[in-house]
């Protein structure tokens, strides 16, 4: 009978790379030959408080008569309406699913029909990023199951804990099978910081041939991108404007976004087809579709190279650089960085990839973060 084995990662609703690295590690856990489950960790709901402390806000605005623009943009509700087309796409190709588990409760037994659970990868040991922070390290597991982290992410280049905090992921880390980061700066924190050894590996979409990506593109029957200049920014400031433009008017491109605006604060409710998120399809045959792609997101550089597509990277210093800095160094690919427009030279503009090059590292480290997982899964029990 073959093993069954838990994946957790961060809360998937609307985040295109983090729903796709899911789907890439279980595929490649299951080419291994193992069953594998993932497991749906959720923000807790709101509490009475929050629902009704938003509804009194509510209430004021309509009372002002600016009855369209409420708040409700950080709401569940709104959540679920804005990610119909994302949680669609998790519940049909991440299945079979456990839970919804909530962060902060007692998911001791969710895991008792499981041999094993590998967390990772995204920025699961992000202490901002991950609710309940400490499940991250697996602490809720029987001493009886296989831990692995896979291409975990602290997402910065550090990570600043209580006493109390070092020593509760020391012990966790104590009882693994198997540890791996996915950024440099990470296998130096586990080292440095916490004293254990860990390797570097790819992220889970690294590891999928683009043939999985388009089948599932086309699988979904999905249209044709309206134009050949992807532009995939989470946060659209002067900088990004500029870049676009000027890629833009250099090459004759006609750029398109697959994307929404989600409102900080205000929502309109006149409006609400403007926010839920495109299909995940519709997201991978932009790739298929550029001949260009300006990204500040993480994934959006990783899928750039995954279709050996030119691209550049914006910085994106408010979700942190440290995770483009490794993978463009990893690759070879640090020109492509871009932090001002003055970085935006003829040269980058024109950088001719090596795309030969590029994918002959893929194979190699693709090859390496196999057999972590296939050694770190079949590996004994820790039991300490």
């Amino acid at each position: 009978m073959n093993k069954k084995i838990g994946l957790l990662t961060l809360p998937l609703w609307n985040n295109y790379g983090g729903i796709l690295q899911c789907y890439a590690l279980k595929k490649s856990v299951e080419k291994l030959g193992y069953e594998v489950f993932v497991i749906d960790m959720q923000k807790s709901p709101q509490s009475k408080l929050d629902i009704f402390s938003t509804h009194l806000k509510n209430l004021i605005k309509r009372q002002m008569k600016n009855r369209d623009k409420l708040n409700l943009s950080q709401t569940d509700s709104f959540r679920k309406a804005v990610s119909v087309n994302t949680r669609d796409f998790v519940e049909n190709e991440l299945k079979p699913l456990i839970g919804p588990v909530y962060c902060d409760s007692d998911i001791h037994g969710i895991t008792s029909k499981l041999d094993g659970v590998i967390v990772g990868s995204d920025q699961v040991w992000r202490p901002d990023y991950a609710p309940s922070w400490s499940h991250y390290f697996l602490n809720f597991l029987g001493n009886d199951k296989i831990r692995v982290a896979y291409a975990a992410s602290f997402g910065k280049d550090h990570c600043s804990l209580t006493s109390e905090q070092s020593n509760i992921t020391v012990n966790a880390l104590s009882k693994f099978n198997g540890i791996s980061v996915r950024e440099d700066s990470g296998v130096k924190i586990v080292k440095d910081q916490f004293g254990f050894d860990c390797q570097q590996v790819l992220d889970p979409t690294l590891l999928l041939d683009k043939a999985y990506y388009i089948d599932l593109a086309r699988k979904y029957n999905t249209k044709e991108s309206e134009g050949n200049l992807f532009t995939y920014i989470l946060d659209h400031n002067e900088l990004s404007n500029l870049v676009i433009k000027n890629v833009t008017q250099h090459f004759g491109l006609e750029a398109f976004e697959v994307n929404c605006e989600i409102p900080k604060v205000n929502f309109d409710r006149n409006k609400m087809h403007e926010h839920i998120y495109p299909n995940i399809s519709q997201w991978i045959q932009a790739f298929i579709d550029a001949d260009f792609i300006i990204a500040d997101s993480f994934h959006g550089c990783v899928f750039a190279i995954i279709f050996n597509k030119p691209f550049i990277a914006i910085g994106n210093v408010q979700r942190g650089l440290t995770r483009f800095d490794s993978l463009l160094k990893t690759f070879g690919l640090e020109s492509r960085l871009v932090l001002s427009f003055d970085d935006v030279t003829e040269d980058v503009l024109d950088y001719e990839f090596d795309w030969e090059s590029i994918n002959k590292k893929r194979d190699v480290l693709i090859k390496n973060s196999i057999e972590f997982l296939n050694t770190a899964l079949s590996s004994e029990i820790i039991n300490e």
